[in-house]
């Protein structure tokens, strides 16, 4: 019988053992995993800097391309109309002279 209870009392301190190293490996993981979390979330961080930097750019060109388009277009328009203008300027001229004599 006394073997039997210094199994039991053998055992028990064994598991009491393995609790206590589970619990050192459950604070030692969870210690980790916080310093991990910042490490983490710092190159999470730069990594989203990064990608808005570069959106930045993208948009940047674009909306500079699109403003150099429009210009280009308001060039050709203010083209367009000044010959228009040239070509047709005698004619409109003599309409208003006409419609003003005739009035």
């Amino acid at each position: 019988m006394d073997k039997f209870i210094e199994a039991i009392v053998k055992a028990d301190h064994a598991a009491s053992e393995r609790v206590d190293a589970a619990r050192k490996q459950r604070l030692q993981l969870r210690s980790q995993t916080e310093a991990n979390r910042d490490e983490v979330y710092k190159q999470l961080m730069d990594e989203e800097k990064q990608a808005i930097a570069k959106h930045q750019q993208l948009v940047a060109k674009r909306l500079q391309d699109q403003q150099e388009e429009n210009q280009k277009r308001y060039e050709a328009s203010l083209i367009s109309l000044q010959k228009i203008y040239d070509e047709n300027r005698e004619q409109w001229v003599k309409s208003i002279v006409e419609a003003c004599l005739h009035v």
